[in-house]
């Protein structure tokens, strides 16, 4: 991949303008000829250079490690909640489990990962990036083994092979990560939202009336383009950290693009087709355990879901583990009227259907493909480094 020209001029033809896709070269987005004023008070500090953002592959060992801890915990986790039910009689409920329903809940986990996996590239062409789809979906299926760290912070990871692959710095990737967490969880919400007038807690309504509109607020603030530019300024004139003021404003300007209408629209109709989907999977857990197939099972199933999963990431555990759990027992034993035992198979099983099935897509793709974790960088890091040898400055920041 050619490195980008530097630019000539302050001004950007109306040709070369995104609307709303910045312009649809397959190099990494190019970098003005400006730099910021140095801060007087750390004249000697060189501005951070794009090259050098997290060049290093990943501890190997460190993130096997943190996915070995996940499961020792999820299987103790497992043993307790098993022990707490009775174990017998658990084993009793597992036994009559019509498991042939087992692939048709798979599919629709897989389902799920496959209209993640759609959105996230088109979020990455959407701020610059240019990643072939086949790039995409090894970064993304790499990073499922990621959802079982806490609050899934692991799958910057995603970002950061991109980075390597294609050589757009992680400045103006990494908010299509951070913008997938808070579309899922504003998704999730809005199913939720649909069964919250079967909870006879108030406090729940309330509070996740209240964690919807904190997200909303979040994407109102975003698109506040002069709030936002006004504390960027404020920002690049900060001693030391205000060096780093060219990487937050192509962050913000990444995230300010995919949660404009459009993107934002797109993605929330994913996310919401796409849990709900695991949604019914944990509907077809609860008919497999012998709840009634009806309308009222599947609305339930949607809702406690979703309610769970926004829960477990509240709760900031590596995966949600014992957040998620504890919610989905606690809503479908009142809401279905179901025995413990059953409460706590259903919990599991969509649990190894979801989590677990996530993770263990994830190792395979990292045995399938080591060279995208723990190799060097590869082409697209020298675009980077040419890119930005030719245009003789450190910033990151994207033409817009």
């Amino acid at each position: 991949m050619a490195p980008n020209e530097p630019p000539t001029s302050g001004t950007v033809p109306p040709s070369a303008r995104p609307s709303p896709v910045p312009d649809t070269d397959t190099t990494p987005p190019s970098l003005p000829s400006e730099t910021p004023t140095p801060d007087p008070s750390s004249p000697s500090e060189p501005s951070p250079d794009p090259s050098a953002e997290s060049t290093a592959p990943p501890d190997r060992k460190r993130l096997m490690r943190r996915i070995a801890l996940s499961s020792v915990a999820a299987l103790a986790l497992y043993a307790a909640a098993a022990v707490w039910s009775d174990v017998r009689a658990l084993r009793e409920v597992l036994e009559g489990f019509r498991w042939g329903l087992v692939p048709a809940i798979l599919v629709l986990t897989l389902a799920n990962y496959l209209l993640r996996m759609a959105r996230w590239h088109g979020y990455l062409h959407w701020v610059g990036a240019r990643p072939t789809l086949g790039d995409s979906a090894r970064a993304f299926l790499l990073g499922l083994p990621m959802v079982a760290t806490p609050g899934k912070v692991g799958e910057m990871l995603k970002s950061w092979i991109i980075k390597q692959v294609e050589g757009s710095p992680m400045s103006v990737t990494l908010p299509t990560v951070l913008v997938e967490r808070l579309i899922d969880g504003l998704a999730m919400l809005v199913l939720a939202s649909g069964g919250l007038v079967l909870l006879a807690d108030e406090r729940t309504r309330i509070l996740s009336l209240a964690a919807l509109a904190g997200l909303l607020l979040v994407v109102a603030l975003v698109q506040a383009r002069p709030i936002a530019l006004w504390f960027l300024d404020r920002f690049e004139r900060l001693p030391r950290i205000g060096r780093f003021a060219a990487q937050a404003r192509t962050f913000y300007e990444s995230c300010h693009r995919l949660l404009r209408p459009l993107p934002f629209v797109a993605g929330l109709g994913i996310g919401v087709l796409s849990w709900a989907l695991e949604g019914l999977a944990f509907a077809l857990v609860l008919i497999g355990l012998g709840v009634p197939a009806t309308g009222e099972t599947v609305l339930i199933a949607v809702f406690s879901f979703s309610l769970a999963t926004v829960a477990g990431a509240v709760a900031g555990t590596p995966g949600g583990l014992g957040g998620v759990e504890a919610v989905l027992v606690a809503l479908t034993m009142p809401l279905l009227a179901l025995d413990r035992p059953v409460a706590v198979a259903a919990a599991l099983l969509i649990r190894l259907a979801t989590l677990w099935f996530a993770v263990a897509i994830g190792l395979a793709a990292m045995a399938r493909w080591p060279e995208l974790l723990w190799g060097a960088g590869g082409q697209g890091q020298r675009s980077v480094n040419a890119n930005v040898a030719a245009t003789g400055t450190g910033s990151t920041r994207p033409r817009i």
